[in-house]
């Protein structure tokens, strides 16, 4: 069994690298630029990748530029938190480019969602180091007090607690590692070498599509790649589906699980367009317990204290 990578904690006046893997981001230079102030105000520093404007089609840059603007970050000591400020659908372009290895030797505080799950996923996948599906630098200065309370929190001391706000699919407890993120790109990922190691693990998952018959082609995909077999839970973000509901997403979900008897719950407080996003730890041990007074606890330090 491998050992767990862990970051350390941020201090004030640490320096927060920005990086965009995967779109351009020029569209939101005002957002991002509130984002920015929001980590100042936390106390942070901030330093921009070098090509973290550029622009190549519909991506933020060439991929290798992307890969690099990571890598100066994972080498640079002065760089304690390596932010990805926007989604996309090209971050999988720079996996095999990035410096695993210095990463592990270096590790730093990853953070971001939605397709940046190709980043956070494969670097846990080949360094077995602990990251955040965190709420992306744009939407920062829309997201409550309480869900920016709790993104500063873990970065400063490492635990994280969870409002109870979740609904329960089926009864349960169990425990195991969080993994997860995107589904779309859960799945994409499960045929390549930087697949999840879902074995035990606490399946988290958040999905944006034009309908649910999407989602349930997803779910159904996940459950075809024998995915579902081994895991011990499952935590259902947001599901934001802007086309015809053809059915009640509950209803899919009890379906395509049936003939699995772990614990599903399902929240709100993770994935597009909630602007109550509170960070979810892939990697670290945690449990579900549909009994208890909460329903989803991290049962471990997300990242090592001074």
């Amino acid at each position: 069994m491998r050992e767990t990578v862990k970051p350390k904690v941020l201090k004030p006046g640490d320096c927060i690298g920005l990086v965009a893997p995967s779109r351009f981001v020029n569209d939101f230079r005002g957002d991002l630029e509130k984002g920015i102030k929001v980590l100042e105000n936390f106390g942070y520093k901030i330093a921009a990748g070098k090509h973290l404007y550029d622009r190549y089609y519909s991506s933020s840059a060439k991929a290798q530029d992307r890969a690099d603007d990571i890598n100066s970050f994972i080498k640079d000591p002065n760089i304690k938190a390596i932010y990805s400020v926007l989604g996309g659908d090209s971050c999988n372009q720079i996996l095999d480019s990035i410096d695993y290895n210095a990463l592990k030797e270096n590790p730093k505080v990853l953070l971001g969602f939605s397709d940046i799950t190709h980043l956070l996923i494969s670097v846990n996948a080949k360094c077995n180091l602990v990251s955040l599906y965190a709420p992306g630098l744009k939407t920062l200065c829309h997201l409550t007090k309480e869900s920016l309370a709790s993104l500063n929190g873990i970065l400063i001391n490492g635990d994280i607690g969870y409002p109870k706000k979740f609904d329960v699919y089926k009864n349960g407890k169990a425990g195991g590692c969080l993994i997860g993120g995107n589904l779309f790109v859960i799945n994409n990922l499960l045929a390549t070498k930087y697949k999840p190691n879902l074995e035990g693990s606490l399946l988290f998952w958040e999905d944006v599509d034009d309908g649910l018959a999407s989602v349930e082609f997803q779910l159904n995909q996940l459950k075809l790649s024998g995915a579902l077999e081994g895991i011990g839970g499952m935590v259902i973000g947001e599901v934001v589906h802007e086309g015809e509901k053809t059915r009640d997403l509950k209803e899919i979900i009890l379906e395509l699980t049936g003939d699995y008897d772990f614990p599903i719950i399902k929240t709100n407080i993770f994935g597009h367009k909630t602007l109550d996003f509170y960070p979810i730890p892939i990697g670290v041990k945690a449990q579900i317990d549909t009994s208890g007074s909460e329903s989803l606890k991290i049962l471990e330090s997300v990242f090592i204290r001074e």
